[in-house]
């Protein structure tokens, strides 16, 4: 499974059976400056999915070995791929959800990519 991510991006991926101070969002940048890309990027609406558990699913375990995964790399540039590797037992349906980690009002992380769910083998 390969994804294409807009942003250079820090993955977590969860797997399911800067403080910005610096200028309000209205503000210009001042003449000959660049907004600073952190700031815009932490005004995106934040996600909580990250805090495993979630109420009504059941966490995996090593014994039972249910399902586990990864992505292949942790970072990549805008437009860039991340390949994901997934094994499941038995075979099973499964969703994906990519974050990007970073401030978004304390919330922790950003909601970047939801895949519906995949057969998993």
């Amino acid at each position: 499974m390969r994804l294409s991510l807009p942003l250079r991006t820090a993955l977590l991926v969860a797997i399911i059976g800067s403080l910005a101070l610096l200028a309000p969002a209205h503000a210009a940048p001042a003449r000959g400056h660049r907004p600073n890309a952190i700031v815009i990027e932490n005004q995106h609406p934040g996600s909580d999915l990250w805090r495993l558990p979630w109420p009504g699913f059941q966490v995996a375990d090593d014994v039972g070995l249910q399902i586990k995964g990864f992505a292949a790399r942790v970072t990549t540039h805008p437009g860039g791929e991340v390949a994901l590797k997934v094994t499941v037992t038995p075979a099973q349906d499964f969703t994906v959800d990519v974050l990007r980690l970073g401030f978004y009002g304390g919330l922790g992380a950003r909601l970047m990519k939801h895949i519906d769910w995949t057969h998993g083998v």
